[in-house]
């Protein structure tokens, strides 16, 4: 009987925490309209994401990544995240340093202006890993 009482507090807690999570006072996830607000789609995620890298000089912007420590490669999401276009010769090199995906983007595209932006995301990637494997073959980072 007392391990029943345990058992039911303990789901009950469960559940106020649960249910409590993500809020704080006075909130609501009713917008002003009465709409319930929608998450960003990944389109508008990736936007925002390329948006913050120079996608005219990817080599640029991994020198200032390389200046900073940052010796990872660029990633895509798909059924994982991992450098687009690159084969499986180079999972060593991939791994020992590692890879930064781009936010917002998939394997599942929603609408032409996503696969667009994927695109983009793609070249961008491309370039980047493509500079930072020869700088680490030549022996300029490790």
């Amino acid at each position: 009987m007392i391990s029943r009482r345990l058992g039911y507090s303990f789901i009950y807690s469960v559940i106020v925490v649960v249910v409590g999570c993500g809020r704080t006072p006075g909130s609501s996830s009713v917008g002003p309209n009465g709409n319930v607000p929608r998450a960003a789609d990944d389109a508008t995620i990736l936007a925002a994401t390329l948006s913050t890298l120079n996608l005219s000089n990817p080599v640029a912007d991994l020198d200032a990544n390389l200046a900073r420590g940052d010796r990872r490669f660029v990633g895509l999401y798909g059924i994982n995240c991992s450098p687009p276009d690159l084969n499986a010769s180079f999972d060593g090199v991939v791994a020992r340093f590692g890879t930064r995906c781009l936010p917002g983007t998939s394997d599942a595209i929603e609408s032409p202006k996503h696969a667009a932006l994927i695109d983009s995301a793609r070249r961008y990637a491309n370039a980047y890993n493509w500079e930072l494997l020869h700088r680490i073959r030549d022996g300029r980072v490790s």
